[in-house]
Formats: structure tokens, sequence, C-alpha cells
């Protein structure tokens, strides 16, 4: 039976012991390394009575279920609430108590398998507002949080929003053709929606990118999924998610594995791989797993056995998927493999709207940890201390890239599906609008956001709001005949950009107890396999021919699977030698432009020089003219100064005169004052002189009659 889940001692061990994979001792194995970490976990006593019914309830037999089974019965138990060796060895001094208490930052609880709960932190976040026809509001968002199956750094709690890129599909059938276009790229993050008699005829739309129908899928990979591929190695989670009407291209875009038009998925791989390759510094273990969620059941597609998954939640864990398949992948090959076995499994069927449609959610999640090959000085003597007590810890970072191939909506009078068809449209239609209904919850700051009405919603609410980084990559086709389902998805696009997560780098304490009791038993596990191996090898006859012939086969279908990998990675080193190439040419262009730069430069120097040399005679004849302006304004000075004791001078005379012909003028107007008063007098003396004559006169005349 193939071990599903594994911990870092157990790999370690079997490549010491050189164990065959999926033989009977490598399942001892896993299941002994359980009971190994159980009994370290355990040590400080508060939680061996739960401890010791999780190792009874396991196997060895049964190994790859009983060890997620009984790691989330440890959790639950608070055996890590024991400050024994697995405390004292990590040298994290958290509280926590035997009832499953969260620890680590923000209260973040660690969790671990496929799919993370949602409640922790809260952050406030705004929208972006958008400039279109149709379109969200702006409008203020609250996160309510999330849950990681590791601890949070606390300096990683800054938020982000989920990017959107467009990505235009042409008009592929003669039909579509006829209808005319409908998507117009107005720039590298707009376009223009014309929808023909429609009464608003015009949309426009902004968004982080927006790929014409010209775009290559290496663009589609270097536009949307190299970030948060960079950043799950990183330790951070990433979710890429493709949406649009069925027929757009979301698994083309997606899931190819076709040499000419390689998909998001293995091209993610190839950049996982190529990138650890070039880390010397630290080593990675990347696993993969596959499922579909069809009519609201979640299938393992690596696994079609599990036909009926069920979603768990707990403190420990949050939402998440017990028994789903986990296979360790370690080259291209690998993943390309399990991505055909799993496609195999999944559910096309033909409509009228695209022949191979897909009918269920598909969902390709894969799991780096990343752990350091160097240590520091600290860490050696942290790790030091850890072996001299029994304990080997291992601090990782761990990064969840999901790859989220949605199925297609569709309008049953489009599609004409009829029966099974019809019932498969309605429950994607379901689902499809339960997630648009938690979208715009999280941009409207809702009370309530409906994560619980549908599953996929449930798997993939962390992607939503909470501890991941989320790029919507929305796939539209540029043609009349479905411009309205084109105009749902880009407003669908538009309120996915209102949404903000809080990414954090999310780390990961393994603690192993390794001993010589531990090695002996696995010892003995290979001997008796190796025993039992041999007596299987004696049956002969009819089965060794059907054995031979099933051989074959799958040697046969080995070859063409080969043939097909070999290609996908003839054609992803052909795109690096073309980019490499082109890098080279670029390259060559900006030497030979660097060149005829440097020529410049040496006679723009050369002027420079020329330039210095008059800036200098220019300075030295600014600097004889400052002179003789400094003499010439201080003789002007002088003269001022002259002129203005003379002006002054002047004033002091024109005051003094002033002066004195105010004193004349009151002189005058004194001798006025008196000249007509002595006037005055003389005319009354006048004036009694003529009366005197007169008198005189009078009394002559009266003396004269008198006389006579």
């Amino acid at each position: 039976m193939e071990v599903q889940h594994t911990v870092p001692a157990y790999s370690m061990l079997a490549s010491k012991l050189r164990l065959p994979r999926g033989s009977s001792t490598e399942t001892s194995l896993a299941g002994v390394t359980a009971a190994a970490l159980f009994a370290a976990a355990g040590a400080g006593g508060g939680g061996r009575d739960k401890t010791t019914e999780a190792l009874n309830e396991s196997s060895y037999a049964h190994a790859s279920d009983a060890m997620p089974r009984a790691a989330t019965q440890l959790r639950a138990a608070g055996v890590a609430a024991n400050r024994g060796a697995a405390v004292r060895t990590s040298g994290a001094r958290r509280s926590v108590s035997s009832g499953g208490s969260s620890c680590g930052v923000n209260g973040v609880t660690p969790t671990s398998s496929f799919g993370n709960g949602m409640r922790g932190t809260g952050a406030v976040k705004t929208c972006m507002p958008m400039r279109a026809s149709v379109g969200m509001p702006s409008v203020g968002h609250r996160m309510r949080g999330s849950t990681s199956d590791a601890l949070c750094e606390p300096d990683q709690g800054l938020s982000e929003r989920v990017k959107v890129l467009v990505r235009v599909r042409p008009a592929v059938s003669q039909t579509e053709r006829g209808g005319g276009r409908c998507v117009d790229v107005s720039g590298p993050a707009r376009l223009v929606l014309h929808r023909v008699d429609a009464p608003v005829p015009v949309s426009e739309f902004g968004f982080d990118t927006v790929l014409p129908p010209t775009c290559s899928q290496c663009d589609v990979f270097n536009a949307a999924v190299k970030d948060v591929v960079d950043d799950t190695l990183q330790g951070y989670n990433g979710t890429i998610m493709a949406y649009g009407q069925t027929g757009a291209g979301k698994t083309y875009t997606l899931g190819n594995t076709e040499p000419d038009a390689i998909g998001m998925i293995p091209r993610a791989v190839a950049e996982i791989f190529m990138q650890a390759k070039l880390d010397p510094l630290h080593s990675y273990h990347v696993t993969m797993s596959y499922i579909q969620i069809y009519m609201e059941m979640i299938q393992d597609l690596l696994c079609p056995e599990n036909d009926n998954l069920q979603l768990r939640e707990d403190a420990s864990n949050g939402v998440h998927l017990p028994g789903v398949k986990e296979v360790a992948v370690s080259s291209l090959a690998e993943c390309l493999h399990h991505l055909e076995l799993g496609d195999r499994n999944r559910i096309f069927a033909f409509t009228h709207l695209n022949a191979h449609s897909s009918r269920s959610h598909a969902v390709v999640l894969l799991t780096v940890v990343k752990s350091r090959r160097l240590l520091t000085h600290a860490e050696k003597e942290a790790v030091q201390l850890a072996e001299k007590e029994g304990v080997v810890t291992h601090k990782v970072k761990v990064g969840k890239l999901y790859l989220v191939d949605l199925a297609g909506s569709e309008r049953l009078k489009k599609s004409r599906s009829v029966g099974v068809r019809a019932s498969e449209a309605i429950s994607i239609n379901k689902s499809l609008s339960t997630l648009g209904m938690c979208i715009s919850a999280r941009a409207a700051d809702g009370s309530h956001v409906p994560f619980r009405d549908s599953k996929l919603t449930r798997l993939l609410q962390e992607s939503l709001g909470g501890n991941a980084k989320t790029t919507l990559v929305v796939c539209v086709a540029d043609t009349q005949l479905h411009a309205e389902e084109t105009l749902q998805s880009l407003t669908f696009g538009s309120r996915a950009m209102c949404v903000r997560n809080r990414p954090v780098i999310n780390e990961r304490v393994d603690v192993v107890t390794l001993d010589d009791e531990l090695i002996g038993r696995l010892e003995g596990e290979r001997s008796r396999a190796d025993a039992g191996g041999g007596d299987g090898r004696s049956d002969g006859g009819g089965a060794f021919l059907q054995l031979e012939s099933e051989h074959a086969q799958l040697a046969a279908q080995l070859a063409e699977e080969r043939e097909r990998h070999e290609a996908v990675v003839e054609r992803l080193r052909a795109e690096a030698a073309a980019e490499t190439a082109e890098a080279q040419a670029s390259l060559e262009q900006s030497e030979a432009s660097l060149g005829e730069v440097r020529g410049l430069m040496s006679e723009q120097a050369s002027a420079l020089a020329s330039l210095a040399v008059e800036r200098d005679e220019l300075l030295a004849s600014n600097r004889a003219l400052a002179q003789t302006h400094l003499t010439q304004v201080s003789e002007l000075s002088s003269r001022v100064q002259a002129l203005l004791a003379q002006h002054a001078s002047m004033a002091a005379a024109r005051h003094a005169e002033e002066a004195v012909t105010a004193a004349l003028r009151e002189d005058a107007a004194t001798l006025r004052v008196q000249l007509e008063a002595a006037v005055a007098e003389r005319d009354v003396a006048l004036s009694q002189r003529d009366a005197a004559r007169a008198d005189a006169a009078e009394a002559a005349a009266a003396a004269a009659r008198l006389g006579g």
C-alpha cells in the first residue's frame, strides 16, 4: 500500500536504509515514524492517554491512513501543551493549553492537510475604485481572518488585494467569427466591451493585466503565475483560479499538457524545480494532490476509490480533506504523470458549446516544504542541544499553491444539455453563483459570507480574504454570440478586485525522535518483506505470464507517456533557449548600444574639457568685470554719499529760509494790521477835520450874517 503522507524523518530513514517505494517495509516505516512522533510530542505526560489511543487505533499495515488521523487526534488532545522535550527543543516559549489552544501570532493555529480554515485575524480592507460602466463602487471591507498550517511571522501582516488578469480568446469557429467581435483591448490593463442592441452598448473595464488574443501561454505564465510561484517558494500560500464561461479556454490555459501550448500547471511545476535546483542553501520537498468537485461530491483523482471525500473542520486543522492522496514528486515528469492520471479520471463531456467540456471543478494542490541546509551558529547550538535531549527538530517553510480549474458556466438553451448534462450544468452554475456571492459579500463587508453553501467555496475560503496570495485569470471569448457571458465574467473579475487577503509566511516545526529500537524494527520489517518477496516469486505459471503481459502493456503506456513528457520538457527547454537567445541578442544589442554610448561619452568628455577651458576663461573675465564693477560701485557710493550730504545741507538751508520767510510773513501781517489801523485813524482824523472845517465855515457864515 502506498504511503500517502510523509514526515522528514520518514524520508530520511527511507533514503538511508534504501527501502523500495511501495514496499511493506516502507509502510511499516511510516507507521513507526508516526509512533515516534507521538512519543516525542507526548513526553511531558499530559497527552499520553489519547496518544496511546491514537497509536492503538493505527496499524502498521494502514500507516498511510493512520498518520494524518493520529496527527489530528494528537493536536486535538493538546499534546503540544506539554512543556516537555518538543517545546524545549523548538525554543518557542509559547503559552498553550491542554484544550488545543492557538499558538503563534494573531491567533493563528497550526494546521496541516488539504485546505485551510478561515477564522483568525481581522483587517480593514478597501476596495479599488473601478472606472467602468459595469463594476463595483468603492466600498470598505473587513476580513474575518484565517487559520494556517504554520506559525505566522508577526511582521507579515500586510494585506493585498486579489489580482485579476483577463485573457481574451479569439473566435475559433465560423459561427463565432460570423457574429462579429465584442472585445477591444484598449491598453495593457483596460478593455472595452461592445454589445450590439444592448441598453448600455459600451462598457469599459480596468484590471491588473489584459492579454489580447495573440498572447501565448508563456505570456500568461509571466503575467499571472510566476510571481505567485515565487511567493510559494518563500513560504506563502498561493492560489491561481481560472474563471469563465464554458469553452472560454480555462482548461487550455491551466492544465494543457500538449507540447505546443503547455499550461500553467506544468509551467508552475517546472519553475518550482528549476528554482529549487538553483538554490544550494535550501532543500525542497514537493507533494501533489488532485481532486475534483463533481455535483457537490469531492473525488480524489489520484485515488478514484476515494469518490466522496468529506470536508472537516476543527480548531487545529481548519477546513481540510482527510484521506486525500498526497504524492511526493521530484521532477516535472512525475508531476505530468500524475496530472495525466488525474485527467483520465476527471469527468468531461460533449456539449454544443464545447466538445471537451469540464463537468467538474478541478483543484491541484502543490505543497512545497523548504528547509535550510546551512545553519547559523546559534541554530547549530540549538540543534545540538535538541539532539542531546533525544529530539531532532526541523524548522521549515511550507508554501501551498492551489491551481483551480473552475468548470465553465453555461446557459442550458445554448449548450442544449439534457438529462445528466443538465444536472451537471445546474450544479456548476449553483456553485459558481455561490462563489460570486462570497466575493460580493467580501467586497461589500457583509456580515455573513456564505462559504458553507458550496463545497467549492468552503474549500477555497482561505483564498478569498484569508492567508493566500490569489490571482484570478478571467477567460472570455471575443465574439458577439457570447457577449452577455463575457459581461458577466468581467463583472465577476471587477468584484474580485475588491477582495483583500492577508498572506503570511508559513513556518512549521517538525519534531521526530529517533533511537536504536526504531532502526532495529525497521530492519526487521525489511528482512521480513524480503523473505515474503522470495516466497511470492515461487508461484510461477500463469500468474507470471499475466504479470509479463501487464508489464508489457504498462511499459508501452510508459514509453508513450515518456515521449509526451519529453516533448513537453523539450518544448520548455526550447522556450527557455529562445528566451536565452533573445536575452543574448538583447545583451549584444545593448553592448553595441553601450559602445555607441561610450563613443558619445568620449566625445562629450572632450567637449566638456573644452567647455571647462571656456568656463575658466569666462570665470576669469567675470572676476575682472566683478572687480571693476565693485570699484565703480564704490565710487558711485562715494558720490551718492556726497550728494546726500549736499542734499542734507540744502534741505537745512531750505528749512532756514522757510523759517525766515515765515517770520517775514508774520511781520508783514503785523505791519499790514498796523497800517490798516493807522489808515483807519487817519480817516477818522480827516473826518473830524472835515467836520471841524465845516463847523468853522458855518460859524464864519453865521458870523458874517450877524455882522451884516
